[in-house]
Order: C-alpha cells, then structure tokens, then sequence
C-alpha cells in the first residue's frame, strides 16, 4: 500500500530543489531576515536595553562588552543580505517539505480517481438516458 501511495507522487519536475531546514533553524533564520529587512531598528533598541540593564546594577565591564558584541555582529549581519524571497527559493524547513509531498500525493491520487472516473463515463455512452 505504500508502494502505491508513492507512485502516486506528482513531483513538479521544473522545481528547482530547497534545502531542507530542521525548523528551529529555518525559523530563526527567517526572523533575522524579517527582523533586518522590516524591523531595522530593533536589535539596536534590544542592544541599547542589555547595555541599560548593565548599567543599572553596575556593571560597566558588561556595558561595554555588549556594545562591542553588537559592533562586531552589526558587521557580520552586513554581510548577508539574503532577502525573504531569496531564502525561501533557496530553502524549506522539514514541515513545509512534508506538507508539499502530501500535497503531491493527494493531487496524483485525485489525478487518478479523475482519470478512472471519466474511462468508465466513456464506456457507458451509449447516448441514452436512465
């Protein structure tokens, strides 16, 4: 039975192949991206908050070890400038890959009760009624 269910698979051969993400990395991928491209200004206001809340108790060594990490991963995050549209033709994560081959199966399964459903009309049309 799952011999048949594969082979009921229509794969879009003009697909071009993603790579598949576990979720948590497909996921915080999109967010940096969303977050760069949409929110700009927040890791800034999420740097400026950690450097606050160092300072409020005192610790100034903090401070400036946060502002220094932000520095150098502002650098690093200036490097990729994947897009949203760049990053999903280029990956999917496990779910979403699931989700397309169920969706493959169920149209070749449809493909076929279609397929059985007009051979049989064809062979009743003695072009009568009742």
């Amino acid at each position: 039975d799952n011999n048949n269910n594969n082979n009921n698979i229509i794969i879009d051969k003009n697909r071009i192949p993603r790579q598949i993400l576990p979720e948590d990395e497909y996921t915080n991928t999109l967010t940096t991206i969303i977050t760069r491209d949409y929110y700009p200004s927040l890791p800034a206001l999420r740097r400026d908050l950690s450097i606050l809340d160092a300072r409020s108790v005192g610790d100034i060594a903090g401070a400036v070890a946060i502002r220094r990490a932000a520095r150098a991963a502002e650098k690093e995050a200036q490097e990729d400038k994947e897009t949203v549209d760049d990053f999903h033709a280029r990956a999917t994560s496990e779910d979403n890959e699931e989700f397309e081959l169920i969706q493959a199966r169920e149209r070749g399964e449809r493909l076929l009760q279609f397929r059985r459903v007009f051979a049989s009309g064809s062979n009743d049309d003695d072009g009568g009624g009742d």
